[in-house]
């Protein structure tokens, strides 16, 4: 019910109840409304007051004619007292300030009496408070009770709460702070979030307080301490990791720190110590706190991934971003070809041929630097400076172990434990892609290759290419190949036992046999239904048997096979056939395989399940013997073909450009057997193609003899001579202008302008002037009457001699 006489309310509020006893009568009775100790307040600003208004006035009365006659020194004194003005302004502000003080001690006091008489049942019988009271609190309160007075747990707690209701939150003076920084923010422009955001934000970022109740039953007192809170400046992502360890289950005695912060203010990188424990040693644990970690984490804006690492030389954890496995790597050369360091070898190759190599960290997609381990199949990748790796090391894919970025790559020295290399892809899946990337690497590194191509279509892209002896396409000349290879190795094995050479001097060769699965058909079909030759070449040859000995056995002599296939299926290595594709360690394999194929590649049904194949050219490649997602880098057409290279980006020629080696790679041939089988090769590759011919296009109006006769003319392609070749008195067949059929024409004379001018096998044989022939012909026109031309021609072209049917003259 509201009171009567608020006015006089609120003075006894202020002041006390002036009709109690005399304060020496104190009472710690709990049913008083308030303790008998503490004081009726007495202000003395106001006898100050009085005083100042007496002074003040009196001087107006004292100079006064009446009070001047009847006391002369009154005027003396007047002046005085309006001197003292001034000085008793200050006392009473004085007064009032020290008032108010008192007033305010005053009124902690009552409170914090009620409070402790209501909760605790236990009126103090005195409360000192600490000299920095100030209106909205007080550091520090002293309540002394009676002697013997016992409070229990539940009083205290009450006790606890009502003062936490009462004094808890901002401080006002970190109100009028927030309020200042919010305002020069908005003055300056700068960041505004922590006020737009609300008041208590801004608040709670400058500070907040709490009071702690302390019970000292021996000393019947009650300590009430105010605590500064520091504000939680840790980031949201730094509080959720240490909340997951707050309940000391999982870890025990965590601490989660910052190490690392990005460009924009973001913590990336934290450091989570612990108290080593047998759970927190376990491997099952690990692995299951890393996933909840990384779950929680969730994706990064930049589109980095986390990496979760258990420290072995301390216990803790580190927390950091990672660049995920990129989608396209294009293959290029780390450093010009002219720069790269050359291999001390003699005029027979021999010599140490392993020595650092740097890698391209442009094809890496990042900066980044290692150490190479011959045993491990890989190069760690980090923000350091160039990668360098090794001569026999050859890199074709980035790969992800272990939230690791590294670098895979064949290991053909003579320390390889993988020496012979499985490439396994369907069509389409970046399968030549690698083999490019391979076959480049080796080139530039002066590692002499042959390839083997049954499609025609895929490698033939190396043929003139430095570094590539022979591009074979044929499935004989492919079992011939086998067949030499095996002598040579069984050369190089008599002439390293004569000379007392190491196998890591030793020259290596590098075979890669594409499209396996179309060659051992075809030798499987030649075996059996070729004609004599065929039979006994394939009987001879042996290649599938060959091929199982090569992998066995040519480790030691420098020669290392790849295989690319896309199905390792056993039957297509012969006999022994488990053997022979065990002996090929180093395996990478495109695209995503079934089950079975997992588990013959790489025996495990699961691997490559990772595997995105929308991205073209990811597979899993083998590290260290274990298979790991990877990313095959991409190399472009080398084909030096203006129509090829006509449809190659800027970028691409430039990659392209930086794998060619400055000189070629020659094969040093131990056996007669290589040396003749190369050489027929080169012999078969100048006559390649001179049977082929232009399509001829059929619709549905065109008869047979405009067939037979287009064939008949193709066919004379037999017959035909370089336009260089012409001699006078020869009969070539021309379409001469206004002719409807081809004629025939009488050559009178032939003139070489300019001859066709080539680079050297270094160089690829390409054509740096096509030249320039003129050549002067006769044809009948009619009667006796003959007409006389002059044709200019490229040196490259090629003319028909005349075919006896085509021979105007009747028969």
């Amino acid at each position: 019910m509201a009171s009567k006489d608020p006015v006089g309310a609120f003075f006894q509020d202020l002041f006390g109840d002036q009709k109690r006893g005399p304060a020496s009568s104190r009472s710690t009775s709990t049913d008083s409304k308030e303790p008998s100790w503490i004081r009726p307040f007495v202000p003395l600003s106001a006898f100050a007051a009085g005083l100042a208004v007496l002074v003040w006035w009196a001087p107006n009365v004292l100079t006064t004619p009446n009070i001047t006659d009847m006391y002369p020194g009154s005027t003396t004194l007047a002046e005085t007292l309006i001197e003292m003005r001034s000085r008793l302004i200050a006392v009473v502000a004085i007064a009032a300030s020290f008032d108010a003080v008192r007033m305010v001690r005053r009124r902690h006091r009552r409170v914090f009496a009620a409070v402790c008489a209501q909760t605790t049942g236990a009126a103090p019988s005195s409360i000192r408070l600490a000299p920095r009271t100030s209106r909205h609190s007080t550091p520090r309160a002293q309540l002394a009770l009676s002697p013997g007075t016992v409070i229990d747990e539940s009083r205290l707690t009450r006790l606890r709460t009502a003062v936490s209701s009462l004094y808890d939150g901002v401080p006002p003076e970190t109100r009028a702070r927030a309020r200042a920084v919010a305002v020069v923010d908005i003055v300056v422009g700068g960041r505004l979030s922590s006020w737009t955001g609300g008041r208590s934000e801004a608040w709670a970022t400058m500070g907040q307080w709490e009071y702690r109740v302390d019970y000292a039953a021996a000393k019947a007192s009650i300590s009430i301490t105010r605590t500064l809170i520091a504000p939680d400046l840790r980031s949201e992502r730094h509080i959720m990791i240490a909340d997951l360890f707050s309940d000391g289950k999982t870890l025990k005695d965590v601490h989660v720190s910052v190490t690392d912060t990005g460009e924009d203010g973001d913590d990336v990188g934290f450091e989570i110590s612990y108290k080593r424990t047998f759970a927190s040693g376990d491997k099952a644990n690990r692995s299951k706190l890393t996933g909840s970690l990384l779950e929680a984490l969730g994706d990064h804006p930049s589109g980095q991934l986390w990496r979760v690492q258990w420290l072995k030389d301390r216990p803790a954890i580190t927390v950091a971003l990672r660049a995920p496995l990129p989608t396209m790597i294009l293959h290029r050369a780390a450093v010009m070809a002219s720069q790269l360091p050359v291999p001390a070898l003699d005029d027979r190759g021999i010599g140490p041929q392993d020595l650092a190599w740097p890698l391209g960290e442009a094809a890496l997609g990042a900066g980044a630097s290692s150490g190479a381990d011959g045993k491990s199949g890989a190069l760690s990748l980090s923000k350091a400076t160039a990668l360098s790796g090794r001569r026999m090391h050859i890199p074709y894919a980035t790969a992800e172990v272990d939230d690791e970025l590294v670098v895979a790559y064949w290991n053909i020295s003579s320390k390889s434990n993988a020496p012979h290399m499985l490439v396994v892809g369907p069509t389409g899946g970046g399968k030549t892609v690698l083999l490019t990337t391979l076959i480049t690497e080796l080139s530039l590194r002066g590692v002499a290759s042959i390839l083997v191509d049954p499609k025609r279509i895929e490698l033939h892209q190396f043929l003139g290419y430095r570094g590539v002896a022979a591009v074979v396409f044929d499935a004989l000349r492919a079992a011939l190949l086998i067949e030499a290879l095996y002598a040579e190795m069984i050369t190089r094995t008599r002439y390293m036992q004569k000379h007392r050479i190491d196998g890591g001097e030793m020259p290596p060769l590098v075979v890669i046999l594409d499209e396996f699965f179309i060659l051992s058909a075809a030798w499987s079909h030649l075996k059996a239904n070729g004609n004599d030759m065929e039979k006994e070449i394939i009987k001879r040859a042996d290649p599938l048997g060959r091929i199982g000995q090569l992998v066995a056995l040519a480790r030691s002599t420098g020669i290392r096979l790849g295989l690319g296939v896309q199905r390792p299926d056993a039957q297509l290595f012969g006999k022994d056939a488990g053997g022979v594709r065990d002996n090929f360690q180093s395996r990478a394999s495109l695209g995503r395989m079934s089950t079975d194929g997992n588990i013959m590649v790489w025996a495990i049904a699961s691997a490559g399940d990772g595997v995105d194949t929308s991205i073209a050219g990811r597979g899993t490649v083998g590290v260290g013997g274990e298979p790991a997602v990877g990313q095959v880098w991409f190399t472009p057409s080398v084909d030096t073909h203006s129509a090829v290279r006509g449809k190659l980006s800027a970028e691409h020629l430039s990659a392209v450009d930086s794998l060619l080696p400055d000189s070629d790679a020659p094969v040093y041939c131990f056996s007669d057997e290589l040396a003749v089988y190369l050489a027929d090769e080169h012999a078969l590759v100048e006559v390649m193609g001179a049977d082929v011919h232009e399509p001829i296009a059929v619709t549905a109006g065109t008869s047979r003899a405009e067939i037979e006769g287009r064939y008949a003319l193709a066919d004379s392609i037999a017959d035909g001579v370089a336009v260089d070749s012409l001699e006078p008195g020869m009969s070539i067949v021309l379409e001469l202008p206004g002719s409807a059929e081809p004629r025939v024409v009488d050559v009178l004379a032939v003139d070489v302008v300019r001859p066709v001018v080539r680079s050297g096998r270094e160089s690829g044989y390409r054509v740096e002037d096509e030249g320039e022939v003129r050549v002067q012909v006769a044809a009948e026109s009619g009667g006796s009457r003959r007409t006389v031309d002059v044709i200019t021609y490229s040196g490259l072209d090629t003319v028909m001699l005349a075919a006896p049917e085509l021979d105007p003259t009747p028969t």
